[in-house]
C-alpha cells in the first residue's frame, strides 16, 4: 500500500462530505449472539438484521451516505448462509481464513481500512462494527487524519478505553437494532436450551491426556469455587454467572475459571480453541486478542491446560484439555 508524502497529506482532509464507509467484523456479532443465544437457528438472519438497521440508522438519523460496506470473517467455518444473506445486501464479503495466533480477519479489515483512508479524501466518515482494543490504534490514526469514527457493538462486549477515545456520543449501541420479535424468539431459544441442560445429567469430567496418564482417573463436575487469602477481595468486583461466586483477582486464575464455565455451560469437555477464544473475548473484553492468547499459553506452560490437534473432517482442529489434578483447577473446583 502506497503511503502518501507529508506535503500531500493536507489533501486528504475531507470537507463535510457525508460518504461513509462500514467496515465489519462479522465474526464479533456472529459469535455474540451464538454464545449468548445459545446457538439458535438462523443465525444469520439476526445478524444480517442488525447490520441492515445500522446503515438505516446511520442514514436517517445521522444523514450519513453508506457507499461502502465490508464484513470480515472466515466464513467458510461459520457456515448457515451467511455470505448469500450479505450478497443480497450489497454487502463486499472478505472471507478470511482463521489462523491459530493471528485474528486474520481483524488483520485484514484494518489494511483495507488504511488503504481506503489514503485513496478516497471523500471518506469522511468511518464505522467500524467492532469493540475489541485492538482496533485502538487504527481508530486514534483516523481521527488523526481529521475523519469522523464511530464505533457500533454490543455495549458488554465494547472495550472501556476504546469506548473513551470515541465517546459516548459516537458509539452505537447493535442489540437494540434487533426487533422486538427477533429478540424474542432469541430469548425463547435461550430459556428452552437453558431448561434443557438443567434437566441433562452431569457430566464427568474428561480423562486428562497429555502430562497425565490415561490410566486415569475421571473427576465428577460440581460447582466452582474460587478460594482467597483472608481479607482478600476480587479485583473485577464481578461474580461468575450461575455461580454467585467473586472473580478470582489473579487474571490466570479468571481465565481458567471461565474455561471451566465454558466447559460446564456447552457441555464440552474438550472445547475448541477457536471458539474458546471468542467466548473469553465476550467475559475478557478488557484484554486485548494477544493477551486472551497469552493467557492460555501461560495456562499451558503451567500445566493447567494441554491444546491438543484433533482430526476433523476436512482440517484439523486444536481442543483445549484440562489437568483437573493440576493445583490451580482444584482450587477452583470440588
Amino acid at each position: 500500500m502506497d503511503i502518501p508524502q507529508q506535503s500531500s497529506f493536507s489533501k486528504l482532509i475531507p470537507s463535510g462530505s457525508p460518504h461513509t464507509a462500514v467496515f465489519i467484523d462479522y465474526e464479533n456479532i456472529h459469535y455474540y449472539i451464538k454464545n449468548n443465544f445459545r446457538d439458535p437457528p438462523e443465525l444469520g438472519s439476526y445478524t444480517s438484521e442488525i447490520i441492515r438497521s445500522l446503515r438505516q440508522k446511520l442514514e436517517a438519523d445521522r444523514g450519513l451516505q453508506v457507499i461502502i460496506t465490508n464484513a470480515y470473517a472466515d466464513f467458510e467455518r461459520m457456515g448457515g448462509g451467511s455470505l448469500s444473506q450479505l450478497y443480497l445486501m450489497g454487502i463486499v464479503s472478505q472471507n478470511v481464513l482463521g489462523t491459530a495466533h493471528k485474528n486474520a480477519a481483524d488483520m485484514h479489515m484494518c489494511i483495507d481500512l488504511m488503504q481506503l483512508l489514503y485513496t478516497r479524501p471523500d471518506m469522511d466518515t468511518f464505522v467500524l462494527v467492532a469493540g475489541d482494543r485492538d482496533y485502538i490504534p487504527v481508530v486514534q490514526h483516523l481521527k488523526r487524519r481529521g475523519r469522523h469514527v464511530l464505533v457500533a457493538a454490543f455495549r458488554d462486549t465494547l472495550s472501556g478505553d476504546l469506548l473513551e477515545i470515541i465517546g459516548e456520543a459516537n458509539f452505537i449501541d447493535i442489540q437494540p437494532l434487533l426487533s422486538d420479535v427477533s429478540l424474542a424468539r432469541l430469548n425463547e431459544h435461550k430459556a428452552k436450551e437453558d431448561q434443557k441442560k438443567v434437566e441433562l445429567p452431569k457430566l464427568s469430567g474428561p480423562k486428562v491426556i497429555g502430562k497425565i496418564s490415561l490410566e486415569g482417573k475421571v473427576k465428577e463436575r460440581s460447582t466452582f469455587k474460587a478460594t482467597y487469602p483472608s481479607g482478600s477481595s476480587s479485583a473485577t468486583g464481578l461474580s461468575q454467572p450461575g455461580f454467585n461466586i467473586p472473580m478470582p483477582a489473579d487474571p490466570l486464575k479468571e481465565c481458567l475459571m471461565h474455561i471451566l464455565n465454558y466447559i460446564e455451560e456447552r457441555r464440552q469437555p474438550e472445547p475448541g480453541i477457536t471458539l474458546l477464544l471468542r467466548y473469553l473475548t465476550d467475559e475478557m473484553p478488557q484484554l486485548a486478542n494477544w493477551e486472551r492468547k497469552e493467557l492460555l499459553e501461560q495456562l499451558q506452560l503451567a500445566g493447567a491446560l494441554n491444546v491438543v490437534q484433533k482430526p476433523g473432517m476436512e482440517y484439523s482442529f486444536s481442543v483445549a484439555v484440562i489437568n483437573y489434578e493440576h493445583p490451580m483447577v482444584t482450587e477452583l473446583m470440588h
